[in-house]
């Protein structure tokens, strides 16, 4: 009976351990604040879109995946994860300038009201 208390409890303090461990977190919520705040009035569909406006897959659900956009973003970024509110409104700004590959700049989709490809 002691055994299986002790191994009820051990089994127990294991599992608390593994849902408190911290995890890395892959969003870059500060990316999308500042994306919306330059772009939220001008592009309603950034909402909708969330992630999606610079991942693929539904709505963005594959980070893994980066559409022309959201390359071009990197591109700018220079870095992983970038922090640095200045740094991260200057990629954005500086990306308005890439190539969509139709013609037209991603800047021209962005002043149109849409959510570049």
């Amino acid at each position: 009976m002691k055994r299986l208390a002790a191994g009820v409890i051990g089994a127990l303090l294991a599992i608390t351990v593994l849902i408190s461990a911290p995890r890395n977190a892959d969003a870059r919520l500060q990316y999308f604040k500042e994306f919306e705040s330059l772009y939220g009035a001008k592009v309603p569909a950034i909402a909708m879109k969330k992630c999606g406006s610079c991942h693929g897959g539904v709505n963005g659900a594959n980070k893994k995946i980066l559409i022309k956009y959201g390359e071009e973003l990197k591109k700018q970024l220079g870095e992983k994860n970038v922090k640095d509110v200045d740094k991260i409104k200057k990629a954005f700004q500086d990306s308005e300038k890439g190539d969509a590959d139709d013609g037209k700049t991603f800047g021209d989709y962005l002043n149109n009201g849409e959510i570049p490809p």
